[in-house]
């Protein structure tokens, strides 16, 4: 829609959003315990589409997808071609990537300085896993939160505390990480 000299297109999960996603979720391996990548739907003018990437994990990052392929829509590109290439992406390391470890096991290598609002989005793609296994966080100091700092990361404790079966802080911070997750679990 024109809005003066701005295009206005709109993307996202609910039904308002020219560029739609739905049915999104985490996909597994043969084994029904490995995840392996995301998947989900796209409707755009009465298409529906499958979109499945390997290796990128939490419904929080279908959002940036979702912009990406809207402009590429409205630079009128084909939308099979832009699901396509958007199924090749591969985040970058210490971005919620996978890591195959000992006897079944797996690691999430979500190192990279993350902040309140991505801690929390890896945190609940850890707690929406199936219960099959323990769940071992391991968290460490957020930088650059200014007089935040504290709080900020108490509260990704108390959000560790819901999640996760034990937990490793890392970092002269992450003390009040630890805080949290203790005041959750009482």
């Amino acid at each position: 829609k024109e809005v003066g000299l701005a295009t206005v297109f709109k993307v996202g999960f609910s039904e308002i959003n020219d560029l739609i996603a739905s049915n999104c979720h985490t996909m597994f391996a043969e084994d029904q315990i490995t995840p392996t990548g995301v998947a989900f739907k796209i409707e755009y003018q009465g298409s529906i589409l499958p979109v499945r990437i390997e290796g990128l994990f939490g419904s929080h990052n279908v959002n940036s997808l979702l912009a990406a392929i809207g402009v590429g829509v409205l630079e009128n590109l084909n939308l099979i071609e832009i699901i396509q290439k958007i199924s090749l992406y591969k985040p970058p390391a210490g971005r919620l990537n996978l890591i195959e470890s000992v006897r079944g096991s797996f690691l999430f290598d979500d190192s990279y300085n993350s902040s309140p609002a991505a801690a929390s989005a890896a945190i609940d793609f850890i707690d929406s896993l199936p219960s099959t296994q323990r769940k071992i966080c391991v968290l460490g100091d957020m930088l650059d939160l200014g007089k935040h700092t504290d709080v900020e990361h108490k509260n990704l404790g108390e959000r560790a505390g819901g999640a996760c079966d034990l937990l490793v802080t890392v970092g002269h911070r992450a003390r009040n990480i630890n805080r949290g997750f203790i005041e959750k679990a009482r």
